[in-house]
């Protein structure tokens, strides 16, 4: 039992660890993107309605 409750905890742990990661690798990467691909403000920020409305937020 305390066994399981450690290689879930250690899953957890390094889940969030690579979610942070990824986001922080994701956004340091946005200015090149941007300059890169001519992003607008809208362009830039497209996926995320996207997601609103298809989530009817």
């Amino acid at each position: 039992m305390r066994k399981n409750l450690y290689l879930y905890t250690a899953t957890a742990a390094l889940g969030g660890l690579l979610f942070g990661f990824d986001t922080a690798v994701i956004n340091g990467a946005m200015p090149f993107f941007t300059r890169c691909f001519e992003l607008t403000e809208t362009k830039e920020h497209f996926p995320e309605v996207l997601e609103n409305v298809m989530l009817n937020k």
